[in-house]
């Protein structure tokens, strides 16, 4: 007998025979079954258990009793098995960790993935799933917007849930989740410390952003890598903790990673052992970074105050190798059922039972239940909840516009900054009803201009690149390749500033010469910036990149800066 079958059959028995219920004359039952089978007669019949429900049914002479929650002998739910933790990465953007997982009783695993929202709708607010499906995929289910939105239909025969994101209207960024620590990106987050030879707290060696990871190199048992904030913090109020690691070589079986919280020199909670397949981790993969999430549950240390993080290499055999890299703490997305999860509950209901982190709408507005609550109308100065946005705070959402070229007199002059050398030109184009200049990047050569403008001091975080450009000749199937860099000055900074990594446009030609294209860029790379900082950007085009196969002029017409503040 299979083990679901065997669980199934032995849990029914034992609802049957066991604990308290009513008296039962063996004058009125004259056999009691087990799922059809005949149990031995006695003169009282005692059910109960969570999820056991009774019933008369005089029309075929019997009572019928039935247990919830135990699945057919056999199946096996939708389930996360490992990995799949949902980081999000700045503004409408996300990383999926590899899954292994089941639908309809098969086991699937998805890759590594990078996925996007839509962009938010204008007027109304939007709740979009995050799901991986049986093709292995990572998939985006984007909703319905509405004054009350509601998370789309996950189909169970194809799909399973990992998180949601609630994505107000106009917003460029969702609301339920937030990057509440920067632990390490470039050693200048929190202190950092070390124990062995073999760590490198500041490697310039493949790091997974930025310009430095930790490098560890032939470590062995007890050697750490640790990171301490200057006040202490509360897991309680954080989902995840995140990572990226990247292995030198296989591991040895009996080897493994230690994560553990400490307040000082005391260790706080449980310890996290990151070993081959954990979290779905693999050391045979020593190409690429993979994302690591740990729900913070699983340290046990609630409302216990820790400032301290260690990562300690254990266990036995060979030493071991590895690049480790963007630690962060983040809160609100969790897969469904998970500890600290933000679970979509709809509309706000005065006769349901309400948990913690349970989330609702109310008045237009939403809000996550902090204590279990019934009938606790929800708003701004109840207790019981959290307002998760501010209908008094609205995203604003400002223009900032420069022309490529200006037309006068019928030439042309660019109309943004350009080097001495590698810049393009400027063209008047002159139709029978408009006007206007073009800065024509050649075929032949990289060509860039760049400008720059003052982020708002109330800046949220996230602007959006658009280009407006055209070819001078009919070019299906080809596209242009743009790229984008940024960096940020303030007071008291050299205003020579090193570029963020570019950022790659391809965009599409059209079929018809001249017609005007779109290149857009959405959450642009801002390593390094601030509110009220100077954004200086860089608008390229290299016509030897592989994927520039225009083979023509690439005329810029327009650059539109989307910059969202409050």
């Amino acid at each position: 007998m299979p083990p679901k079958t065997k669980m199934f059959a032995a849990l029914l028995i034992a609802v049957l025979i066991v604990s308290s219920g009513s008296d039962i004359t063996p004058s009125t039952y004259k056999t009691v079954q087990s799922a059809g089978v005949d149990l031995p007669k006695r003169t009282v019949l005692n059910l109960g258990g969570a999820g056991v429900v009774c019933a008369d049914n005089p029309s075929s002479g019997r009572t019928d009793c039935s247990v919830s929650g135990i699945t057919e002998p056999g199946v096996i739910p939708n389930t996360l098995i490992s990995g799949g933790g949902v980081v999000w990465t700045g503004g409408l953007n996300f990383t999926v960790s590899a899954a292994r997982y089941t639908i309809g009783s098969v086991q699937y695993s998805s890759p590594q993935t990078d996925v996007s929202l839509a962009v938010a709708d204008p007027l109304l607010d939007r709740i979009d799933v995050i799901a991986v499906d049986s093709t292995g995929s990572v998939v985006v289910i984007t909703g319905t917007p509405a004054a009350t939105p509601a998370k789309p239909d996950v189909d169970p025969a194809t799909q399973l849930e990992l998180t949601f994101a609630y994505l107000p209207a106009a917003a460029g960024q969702p609301i339920n989740v937030t990057t509440s620590y920067d632990i390490y990106h470039e050693n200048v987050e929190w202190t950092t410390a070390k124990v062995g030879a073999g760590i490198d707290l500041a490697s310039p060696n493949n790091p997974h952003s930025g310009v430095v990871d930790i490098e560890a190199t032939a470590v062995t048992s007890g050697n750490y890598a640790q990171f301490t904030n200057g006040v202490t913090i509360d897991l309680g109020t954080q989902t995840n903790l995140a990572f990226y690691l990247r292995s030198k070589a296989l591991w040895p079986s009996t080897r493994s990673l230690q994560l553990t919280w400490f307040n000082g020199a005391t260790r706080r909670g449980a310890i996290i052992v990151l070993a081959e397949g954990a979290f779905n981790f693999s050391s045979s993969n020593t190409t690429s970074y993979q994302q690591i999430v740990i729900p913070v549950s699983l340290f046990q240390i609630n409302g216990v105050p820790v400032n301290r993080l260690r990562v300690t290499v254990a266990g036995s055999g060979a030493a071991i190798g590895w690049y480790l890299d963007d630690i962060i703490l983040q809160t609100g997305l969790t897969p469904p059922g998970q500890p600290n999860a933000m679970i979509w509950k709809g509309a706000w209901n005065s006769t349901a039972s309400y948990v913690r982190n349970d989330t609702v709408s109310s008045g237009g507005t939403s809000y996550v239940a902090l204590l279990a609550n019934t009938n606790s109308t929800p708003s701004a100065v109840n207790p019981d909840w959290g307002q998760m946005v501010a209908p008094s705070v609205p995203t604003i959402v400002t223009q900032v516009i420069y022309r490529a070229a200006l037309c006068a007199g019928g030439s042309g002059s660019i109309g943004l900054t350009v080097p001495a050398a590698g810049y393009p030109s400027a063209a008047c184009v002159i139709g029978a009803n408009s006007l206007y200049g073009v800065a024509q990047f050649l075929d032949t050569e990289s060509e860039s201009f760049q400008d720059h403008f003052t982020l708002p001091e109330d800046w949220t975080g996230n602007v959006d690149f658009r280009l407006y450009w055209r070819a001078n000749v009919a070019d299906v199937g080809r596209s242009a390749v743009w790229q984008l860099q940024t960096a940020c000055v303030t007071a008291g900074e050299t205003g020579d500033p090193a570029w963020n990594a570019a950022q790659v446009i391809v965009s599409a030609a059209s079929a018809v010469a001249y017609q005007w294209r779109l290149a857009t860029q959405l959450a642009v790379t801002t390593t390094g910036c601030a509110s009220g900082e100077e954004l200086l950007f860089k608008v390229l085009r290299d016509p030897t990149h592989g994927s520039d196969n225009l083979a023509a002029t690439a005329e810029a017409i327009s650059v539109r800066w989307t910059v969202r503040h409050n």
